[in-house]
C-alpha cells in the first residue's frame, strides 16, 4: 500500500489548498521584512543575491502556471513574485551605494533563464526545476551575509519562520505522495533555513529583537 493509500489523501486537492494557503503566509513574511527594511530604512545583512534568485524563482512558477493552467501556480508566483519587489528595491535603496558588475551579470543571467523559459517551450519543465534549485543555492548567501557581518541586522524573523514553515509542509507533501524531486528539494530548503534560523539567533544576542 502507497502512502497515499495510507493516509487517505487527495494530491491534486491538497496541494491546490496547500499552494494557495502558504502561498498568503509567505507573502506575508516577505511584507514584514519589506516592512522592516523601509521603516528602519536599512537592509543590512539581507541577501540581496537571494532574494533576487526568489523574485525569479516565483516569476518561473508564474509562467509555468501560465503553461500549464495551473491557476495556483499562477495566483502564488504572482503574489509571491510582487512582495519581493519592495524588499529588492529596499536592498538596493539602503545598502548599495553602486551596483557590483557581479550584481549585474547574475541578474542578466537570470533574465536570460526566463527568456528561455517564454521562448523554447521544451525547455519549459527543465527551467522551472533549475530555478527551484538555484533558489537552494543562494538562499545559502542569507545565513552567510549574517556570519559575514556578524549581525543579524534587518533580516526578518518572521519571514524566515513562514518559509520555513512552507518548505516543513512540502517535504512532508513530497514524502507522503513520493514525488521524491520535490521531497529532496523542499528539504534541503528546510535545512538551509534551519542554519540561518541558528545564526539569526547567535548574532541578535545584542541586539533589540525586530520580527
Amino acid at each position: 500500500m502507497g502512502r497515499t493509500q495510507e493516509f487517505g489523501l487527495n494530491q491534486a486537492t491538497l496541494s491546490s489548498f496547500c499552494v494557495m494557503i502558504f502561498g498568503i503566509i509567505g507573502a506575508y513574511g516577505q511584507w514584514k521584512q519589506a516592512r522592516l527594511i523601509w521603516s528602519s530604512r536599512s537592509a543590512r545583512s539581507v541577501s540581496i543575491l537571494w532574494i533576487l534568485t526568489f523574485l525569479f524563482m516565483f516569476l518561473a512558477y508564474f509562467l509555468q502556471g501560465l503553461n500549464t493552467g495551473s491557476a495556483t501556480l499562477l495566483i502564488q508566483g504572482m503574489l509571491r513574485a510582487a512582495f519581493c519587489l519592495p524588499i529588492l528595491v529596499g536592498i538596493i535603496a539602503f545598502e548599495y551605494s553602486k551596483i557590483s558588475r557581479k550584481d549585474v551579470l547574475f541578474f542578466v543571467i537570470l533574465v536570460t533563464g526566463m527568456v528561455i523559459m517564454v521562448l523554447v517551450p521544451d525547455w519549459r519543465n527543465l527551467f522551472f526545476q533549475l530555478f527551484g534549485y538555484l533558489g537552494v543555492i543562494m538562499s545559502i548567501d542569507q545565513p552567510y551575509q549574517i556570519w559575514k557581518n556578524k549581525s543579524r541586522g534587518k533580516v526578518s524573523m518572521t519571514m524566515l519562520i513562514t518559509f520555513i514553515s512552507a518548505v516543513s509542509f512540502w517535504t512532508w507533501y513530497a514524502w507522503i505522495f513520493e514525488d521524491m524531486g520535490l521531497f529532496w528539494l523542499s528539504l534541503s530548503f528546510v535545512l538551509v533555513y534551519l542554519v540561518t534560523i541558528v545564526i539569526w539567533w547567535i548574532y541578535s544576542k545584542d541586539q533589540k529583537v525586530n520580527t
